[in-house]
């Protein structure tokens, strides 16, 4: 009986690698993990389950495809909710130009001085204005 489920094994193994081999595309998580075994394995556990339910090497390579798919699907969530958000560059604003001042911006316009004509003063009211002007200074 045991040689009997040994050949049985082997030739649910060879049937795998042919079909495997046979659609790379379809069979591609299986065959990039070398997990042809683990297709094997699902036939007989599930044999094991239910003794008259028997998947076929397709039924059960399909299966293990299915299963290897959803399970790196869930790993790449997984890894995509543990990496940090990916950090936006700040920009930032270049330092303002220096102004070159032309001469005639730099010379401030000093306010004109207007002062009293004394022509028309009497001597005595332009000592007097001269002694004013002059405490305004001080």
């Amino acid at each position: 009986v045991n040689k009997q489920y040994e050949a049985t094994l082997k030739q649910y193994k060879a049937e795998t690698d042919a079909l495997v081999a046979s659609d790379l595309k379809a069979y591609h998580l299986i065959n990039k993990g070398k997990l042809q075994e683990a297709v094997v394995q699902h036939i007989v556990e599930t044999w094991k389950e239910s003794p008259d339910k028997v998947l076929t090497v397709e039924q059960a390579a399909k299966e293990v495809e299915e299963y290897l798919r959803a399970d790196a699907k869930e790993k790449a969530d997984a890894l995509k909710e543990l990496e940090p958000a990916p950090e936006t560059e700040e920009k930032v604003l270049p330092p303002p130009k220096a102004v070159t001042k032309t001469l005639t911006q730099q010379v401030e316009a000093t306010p004109k001085r207007t002062y009293n004509q004394f022509q028309h003063l009497s001597m005595k009211e332009r000592i007097e204005q001269s002694i004013a002007r002059a405490a305004q200074q001080k």
